[in-house]
């Protein structure tokens, strides 16, 4: 699975009948029937988004969740198109660096009423929130998110004689650290990441940014 942090749902599909019945699609004239289309990109939680929407359809029989999986490499090229030809999925899946663009685009529906009664944003980390927050307004859910962990080598630092990372580190630590640990000509690194942007580049362009003025 690749992962992505700060995953969104643009309208929870567990809230309730009536918050979803306003934005759905009537699947035919006088049916009675309204269909809920909702994109994910991750095919290691198909099986329990659709879980998910046939509890969902079991307790509302009137309405049908229908889970699309469009995979990572192609998503954002496919939501782009269907924005494009007003024909987006009813609830789909967000991630932070193309949140802005939709929300200033006037493509999410504004969500700040439905989540002072139907859902409680005090449960979620507000920073969390708040990246999801555009103008005063809220337009998703958080669903999930990634944690980044450093791992480090006890027996490295024992032999520098150098503590142990705790809650006090911050990058600045972190570099210094390193530094003391880099042994190259022993095959010894201080640090050692995989190439990711998640979990190593743009935490150290933030950094990096923090330490230096001429950055910005």
């Amino acid at each position: 699975m690749r992962k992505k942090s700060f995953l969104i749902i643009l309208m929870i599909c567990m809230v309730g009948s009536l918050f979803l019945a306003g934005c759905g699609q009537e699947s035919g004239s006088g049916s009675g029937q309204t269909k809920i289309t909702y994109a994910i990109w991750d095919k290691n939680q198909q099986p329990a988004m659709e879980a998910i929407a046939a509890a969902f359809h079991e307790k509302n029989p009137g309405i049908t969740v229908e889970v699309q999986l469009i995979p990572w490499n192609q998503y954002w090229t496919k939501l782009e198109a269907s924005a494009t030809s007003d024909t987006m999925p009813d609830v789909f899946w967000m991630h932070s660096q193309s949140f802005v663009r939709y929300a200033s685009n006037d493509m999410l529906m504004d969500l700040t009423d439905k989540t002072k009664g139907d859902i409680d944003l005090a449960n979620y980390p507000q920073d969390l929130v708040k990246m999801y927050t555009y103008n005063g307004k809220v337009y998703g859910v958080p669903k999930d998110y990634d944690t980044v962990a450093l791992w480090y080598n006890k027996t490295m630092f024992d032999a520098k004689g150098l503590a142990y990372p705790d809650e006090t580190w911050d990058w600045n630590k972190l570099v210094e650290t390193a530094q003391k640990l880099n042994d190259p000509d022993n095959g010894v690194y201080g640090f050692l990441a995989p190439p990711d942007q998640q979990s190593l580049y743009y935490d150290f362009r933030l950094s990096e940014w923090r330490r230096d003025p001429e950055c910005r």
